[in-house]
């Protein structure tokens, strides 16, 4: 991809740049010439000769002086004598010829070349030809670095641009590598933008590249962090790469409350609401009571209250294992309720089912016969329902020509029928082999 960029954007260069030299004659501007003949001399321009000719030959004061073109080297300077002269009277208008002389300058930054002036490196002819102004040289390094192109890595940077008046094209890699612009992965291009040597008024400023590779950035608000090597973005306080504070480890004589719903209370399916408290007190010994207390309010206001305390014996306890002298011991049925004798008089079990006379068999004919009463069914049904019989095929014709019967009837032979069977014998024992070594393999 990168290599076929490369050659795309040189392939475009060389085409702009060979355009360019082919359109060398529009560096040329007209050059400044002489006006005049061996007479008067050569002077500036022709109105310049046309004057020096009317005082040169007397005009008339105030005599209007007239220049006429009469081809690219000559010019007709037109006034009226003051005196006779050469058999012409007084007030006769005279026509005498201006020539025009090789050429001698050229305005500023121009060089003469043969009957014209060419723009010297780095000038061009203004809109009017007249002159040359500063141009747009070719091959110049106008912007270099790292270009942004978009969340995509397929898209490619602008390959033509308009920078300064110049038109330049783009000249890299792409992407050459991609960064986080406000949480968003976007990827870059690495080149240069030169300078075709054509100017342009319209066309997108390429802008100028960021010398070194990319930061990520994010949003504002927020920061940034980094998770196996890779930059997040993050909201304050909630830092993915900071690990969570450790819980504190409970004391001797610590006590911490806990409330189970700390949002609020717990709304259950029967419109009642459920709020749970948890309090775990540590003692000297590191033995820990945890009581907690589940009070349920139920829609008609009524509330009810459930505790259940557990208790675990600390490693510093020395009386860990001990039974509490004060707790009333167990009845032979609370430590085995399942002993005989513990369960109570036994409830009837009458009543609580019925056999009936619905069956799994009976109820899947039921709907196979509801199923084949339906159109869907009836065409299902006899879908495969294909009469049989018919007879051998015998073609048989009459053939004018050669005034005989044409029949066709060799495949309804014994010979024949002898000839299937046999085939049919063949075709089930090539299809059996198949059939087993498929299985085996």
């Amino acid at each position: 991809m990168v290599e076929l960029f490369r050659a795309l954007a040189f392939a475009v260069l060389a085409l702009v740049s060979s355009s360019v030299h082919a359109a060398g004659a529009v560096d040329s501007i007209p050059a400044g010439f002489e006006y005049g003949n061996n007479t008067i001399g050569f002077h500036p321009s022709a109105a310049v000769a046309c004057v020096v000719l009317a005082d040169y030959y007397n005009a008339l004061p105030g005599s209007t002086l007239v220049l006429t073109v009469k081809s690219n080297t000559e010019t007709a300077c037109t006034f009226s004598r003051k005196q006779k002269s050469n058999g012409v009277a007084v007030g006769d208008t005279t026509e005498t010829i201006v020539k025009r002389a090789k050429p001698v300058s050229c305005p500023a930054n121009a060089t003469l070349a043969g009957t014209s002036c060419t723009c010297n490196d780095g000038f061009s002819p203004d809109p009017t030809h007249k002159s040359c102004v500063p141009g747009c040289e070719a091959q110049k390094t106008v912007s270099s670095g790292y270009f942004d192109i978009g969340d995509k890595a397929s898209a490619l940077p602008r390959i033509l641009g308009c920078k300064g008046g110049c038109e330049v094209i783009f000249d890299g890699t792409s992407p050459a590598g991609s960064a986080l612009v406000a949480a968003e992965k976007h990827y870059f291009a690495k080149g240069e933008y030169i300078t075709t040597g054509n100017k342009c008024t319209t066309g997108v400023d390429p802008g100028n590249g960021s010398p070194t590779p990319p930061k990520d950035t994010c949003p504002e608000g927020q920061k940034s962090g980094t998770i196996n090597n890779k930059t997040v973005c993050f909201t304050p306080g909630n830092d993915p790469s900071t690990p969570d504070t450790p819980t504190p480890t409970t004391k001797p004589g610590d006590t911490t409350t806990t409330t189970g719903n700390s949002s609020g209370p717990k709304t259950n399916p029967d419109g009642s609401t459920t709020t749970t408290d948890t309090t775990t007190t540590t003692g000297p010994g590191g033995e820990t009571t945890t009581t907690t207390t589940t009070t349920t309010t139920k829609p008609d206001g009524t509330t009810e209250t459930k505790t259940d305390t557990v208790k675990t014996p600390g490693v510093d306890d020395p009386k860990a294992g001990e039974e509490d002298p004060g707790d009333d011991e167990e009845t032979p049925c609370e430590k085995t309720p399942a002993m005989a004798g513990c369960g109570g008089t036994p409830g009837s079990t009458s009543g609580l089912y019925s056999k009936g006379s619905r069956t799994l068999g009976g109820v899947l004919a039921g709907h196979r016969d509801v199923l084949m009463s339906t159109p869907f069914g009836t065409a299902a049904g006899s879908f495969f329902n294909v009469a049989g019989g018919g007879s051998c095929p015998v073609f048989s014709d009459q053939i004018p020509v050669l005034r005989i019967t044409l029949r066709i009837d060799q495949l309804c032979s014994p010979m024949a029928a002898n000839i299937f069977a046999a085939l049919k014998v063949c075709l089930l024992i090539v299809a059996s082999f198949f059939a087993w070594r498929i299985a085996v393999e």
